[in-house]
């Protein structure tokens, strides 16, 4: 990245923190695990959640004033079931995992999930928090 900026460049990275701050990706891990072992409950896009692994990594690239702050927003879907759909799409990793598990893991998962997030559930779908790392540093 540092390569694109001119000295004195600014950078600005959002990134998701892990899931254990995470109720919807935390439900999801936590089914996975539960139908379908460990193995199978990594979620990628969480990875970066550390901010002191986030830290070191920017400066490590070379940045200099790297501030972080945390955000926490709110993210609307549909249902839990949509919600587990497009988290899975998303991650060609996890859709290997899901499709070679079948159809009654994929609804056991989606019902826990659902069981899980009964409190985020309002008249317009399911709608939970979720937290993220916005970084700003200097080149």
């Amino acid at each position: 990245m540092r390569r694109v900026l001119v000295p004195g460049g600014r950078l600005a990275v959002s990134c998701w923190r892990s899931a254990e701050h995470q109720p919807g990706p935390r439900a999801l891990e936590e089914a996975m695990v539960r139908r379908l072992g460990p193995h199978a409950a990594s979620l990628p896009p969480l990875s970066l959640g550390d901010r002191e692994t986030l830290r070191g990594l920017i400066m490590g690239a070379g940045f200099r004033d790297v501030r972080i702050r945390a955000e926490v927003k709110t993210v609307r879907y549909v249902s839990a079931e949509r919600f587990v759909r497009m988290r899975v799409e998303g991650a060609p990793t996890m859709m290997g995992v899901l499709r070679d598990a079948g159809p009654d893991a994929v609804a056991a998962i989606v019902a826990d999930v659902e069981a899980a997030l009964r409190e985020y559930v309002d008249d317009e779908g399911l709608a939970f928090p979720m937290a993220a790392h916005v970084v700003t540093a200097v080149a």
